[in-house]
């Protein structure tokens, strides 16, 4: 389950201070680009599933929760101008949301460990990324 990735929801240069700055951000972002109608209830489910799920990996922090109206996985993306501190763990410079249908946690759980592996795996050629644009050939 691979969730589809599009180059407007991939950010860079972020201004958020806070994990939910930056979750509500992306949210926000989804919901302005028409891929959800409504960000409130993705939000309510992504700070649940976080209390209990978060997956953290310096400097990479990634979050997911469901929606109703989300049927195929999506993701968005956040490169911080300045690292934030995630649950006590800081370094934080990106952020990442992953929206998911209700009975598709498992398979998140899945991806966003993978995703951070990876991640972890190509960190340098990461910090190198520039631009949104260059952050979406990094994801193909």
């Amino acid at each position: 389950m691979e969730p589809e990735v599009h180059a407007q929801c991939l950010l860079w240069d972020v201004d958020a201070q806070t994990r939910e700055e930056a979750i509500d951000l992306l949210a926000e972002k989804l919901e302005k680009e028409g891929f959800i109608s409504q960000a409130e209830p993705l939000l309510q489910n992504v700070y649940l599933e976080e209390r209990k799920h978060a997956h953290l990996s310096p400097p990479l922090a990634l979050a997911h929760g469901s929606s109703p109206e989300v049927n195929q996985p999506l993701f968005a993306l956040a490169k911080l101008k300045k690292p934030i501190v995630w649950q006590g763990v800081p370094g934080i410079y990106y952020v990442g949301l992953m929206a998911h249908a209700h009975d598709a946690l498992n398979q998140a759980e899945s991806w966003c460990q993978s995703f951070g592996e990876r991640f972890q795996q190509h960190k340098h050629q990461w910090e190198q990324v520039q631009s949104s644009k260059e952050a979406y050939r990094m994801l193909q």
